[in-house]
C-alpha cells in the first residue's frame, strides 16, 4: 500500500517521524523524489516503509 501526500513538506515531516534510521530516511526521501519526478505526485511505495535498519547487525 502506498502512502500519498499533498505536498513535499508534508511528506518530509512524515518521513522524519517514521524512518527507522538515517539510511531509511534517505531511501524514503529518494523514493519520494523519484516518484514526484516521474508522476508529478508525492507518494511512497509501501514496500519501502518496513525496511529494517542493519546498522547494528553483525557483519558475517
Amino acid at each position: 500500500m502506498n502512502i500519498t501526500f499533498r505536498n513535499q513538506g508534508e511528506a518530509i515531516i512524515w518521513i522524519a517521524s517514521n524512518a527507522t534510521s538515517e539510511d531509511h530516511f534517505k531511501v524514503l526521501r529518494e523514493d519520494l523524489q523519484l516518484n514526484h519526478l516521474f508522476t508529478d505526485e508525492y507518494f511512497l511505495h509501501g514496500a519501502l516503509l518496513s525496511i529494517q535498519s542493519t546498522e547494528n547487525s553483525p557483519v558475517l
